[in-house]
């Protein structure tokens, strides 16, 4: 069965995020908030709740220590998600920064392409994830001679409708009508007569298919690569590839 849970998320590009300010976000329905922790120059993902009072920890502030600080009581924590200052703790008095129950849970997190990725497990035999697992890497984005845009939308459905519709090349001359060159070509006999936006079979063949994706191979034309659970990667065949299959 496919562990959804044991997969990278992407929560944010990089160029979108503020080092000086923590930033939440909702990740399958999981609240979490990333920050910079210049400590050791790297981004950190949390829960977003102080574990004392449950306050956003996306509403705090890096302190000037380079702490995440809460905004409600002032609790400050490291990367790690330990609690490094408690200040209406008595300074002399026991440590009970220290109190495990006073810790955020940290998870796994790495950037690559540009891209924040966290791994959803915060427990410790997951820490060491990224030794056996990484994030879905995509060469182009880090090739210079390539041009990379990144957009944010927020839409009212799940991702994984919108991935369905991306892998779905039938739609585009009726829902995005007129944008696209017609999928039917003009000497194809047997056509609705009144079919104007040109709809049409499209060959493809799934070259590669297990639980954690599939290839599809789109006609000669180039391909689509699905990898589980929400990175879809779509490119023309090179040149010398054209009318191999």
């Amino acid at each position: 069965q496919f562990d959804w849970l044991d997969q990278w998320y992407p929560l944010a590009p990089v160029c979108d995020l503020d080092p000086g300010a923590p930033h939440g976000k909702t990740v399958l329905g999981l609240r979490v908030v990333a920050w910079y922790d210049r400590a050791v120059d790297e981004w950190r993902v949390f829960d977003d709740a102080c574990p004392h009072r449950l306050a956003p920890l996306s509403e705090g502030r890096i302190d000037d220590k380079g702490r995440l600080q809460c905004v409600y009581h002032g609790w400050c924590f490291d990367g790690r998600g330990s609690c490094q200052f408690i200040p209406q703790a008595p300074a002399l008095g026991p440590p009970v920064h220290k109190n495990s129950k006073a810790c955020v849970a940290s998870y796994p997190s790495v950037v690559q392409n540009n891209i924040l990725w966290f791994y959803p497990r915060a427990d410790e035999e997951h820490q060491d994830i990224l030794q056996r697992k990484r994030p879905p890497f995509i060469p182009e984005i880090d090739d210079p001679s390539f041009v990379t845009v990144y957009g944010v939308r927020d839409l009212p459905y799940g991702y994984d409708v919108l991935v369905e519709n991306l892998m779905d090349p039938a739609h585009v001359p009726y829902a995005h009508k007129g944008l696209m060159g017609k999928l039917r070509k003009k000497e194809d006999p047997g056509r609705v007569e009144f079919d104007v936006e040109g709809g049409g079979p499209v060959k493809m063949k799934i070259a590669e298919a297990d639980i954690a994706g599939f290839l599809s191979e789109q006609d000669n034309s180039g391909y689509f690569r699905y990898v589980a659970p929400c990175t879809f990667y779509g490119s023309p065949l090179p040149k010398e590839e054209k009318g191999q299959v």
